[in-house]
C-alpha cells in the first residue's frame, strides 16, 4: 500500500478527500495515513539512502588515513634504516683506516726494530780487530775478571790465551785501552796449586813482569799492562782482551 501511494499522486488526493467527506470511514482513513506516515520512516525509501550518503564518506575517509598513518610510518622505517646503514658504513671505513694506520705503525716499529739490530751487530763486529785468522775485542770498560770473562763468553768468545811469542807481539798490536785481564789464573786443583789457562793448558810461554808472579794464591788472576807485561792480582777491575776463531 506505500508503494501505491508514493507512486499515484490521485490516491493521495483521494485519501485526503475521503478523510474530509467520509467521517463514517474514518476507521480506513486512519489506517491509509498510518500507512504512509510509516512509509515516511521507512528504512529502504527515505531514512535509509540518508543514512547510507552520510556514513560512507566517513568510513572512507578513516580508511584513508589509516592507509596515510601506514605510509608515514613505512616511509620513518625506511629513512630509520638507511641511516644506519651509513652509519655503518662510516663507522666500518674508520675501522679500516684505524686498522690500516696501526699496521703501518707496527711495520714501522718492526723496522726500527731490525735496524737498530743491525747497528748493534754492526757496532760489536767493528770492535773486532782479525789477525791471523783469529778475532780480538779489547773492551772499553772496567770489570772484575770473573765478570769480564763473562763478558767474553756473551760475546761467543772466551778471554785471551797467550801461548807463544808470536800471538804475545799480536796481543800488543791492539789498540787496548789500559791494563786489561787474560786468560790465566792460579788454580788448586785436587791439592796441585799451579798456573793455568782458561782452556785447561800449561802455561809454556810467559812474559812475567820483572818480580813477579808474587801472588801464589788461589783466585790469583793475571792481566797485561800496555807494554804486554804480566802482572798478578786477586781483586780490582781491569779492561779485558777476548778472543774467538771468527768474527
Amino acid at each position: 500500500m506505500s508503494c501505491n501511494i508514493y507512486e499515484d499522486p490521485d490516491l493521495m488526493m483521494k485519501v485526503r478527500y475521503s478523510k474530509g467527506a467520509r467521517a463514517k470511514r474514518e476507521d480506513r482513513v486512519e489506517t491509509v495515513v498510518e500507512i504512509y506516515e510509516s512509509s515516511d520512516a521507512s528504512p529502504d525509501r527515505r531514512v535509509g539512502p540518508i543514512r547510507q550518503d552520510g556514513g560512507a564518506p566517513t568510513e572512507s575517509r578513516g580508511q584513508d588515513l589509516q592507509r596515510n598513518n601506514y605510509r608515514i610510518a613505512a616511509l620513518i622505517l625506511g629513512l630509520l634504516c638507511l641511516m644506519l646503514l651509513g652509519g655503518i658504513g662510516v663507522l666500518l671505513n674508520l675501522y679500516l683506516m684505524v686498522l690500516s694506520k696501526l699496521e703501518s705503525i707496527f711495520a714501522q716499529n718492526k723496522n726500527l726494530t731490525e735496524i737498530q739490530r743491525s747497528n748493534e751487530n754492526q757496532t760489536q763486529v767493528t770492535d773486532w780487530h782479525w789477525f791471523r785468522k783469529q778475532c780480538f775485542y779489547a773492551s772499553t770498560e772496567k770489570k772484575n775478571w770473573t765478570e769480564s770473562r763473562k763478558d767474553c763468553q756473551r760475546r761467543g768468545a772466551d778471554l785471551v790465551v797467550i801461548n807463544n811469542y808470536d800471538k804475545h807481539e799480536l796481543v800488543k798490536k791492539l789498540k787496548i785501552h789500559g791494563e786489561s785481564w787474560i786468560g790465566l789464573e792460579f788454580v788448586n786443583p785436587q791439592w796441585e796449586k799451579k798456573w793455568q789457562w782458561i782452556d785447561g793448558t800449561k802455561p809454556i810461554y810467559l812474559s812475567w813482569k820483572q818480580g813477579e808472579p808474587e801472588n801464589h794464591d788461589t783466585d790469583s788472576k793475571v792481566y797485561s799492562d800496555l807494554q804486554g807485561n804480566w802482572i798478578t792480582t786477586k781483586n780490582g777491575s781491569k779492561h779485558w782482551i777476548c778472543e774467538k776463531m771468527t768474527c
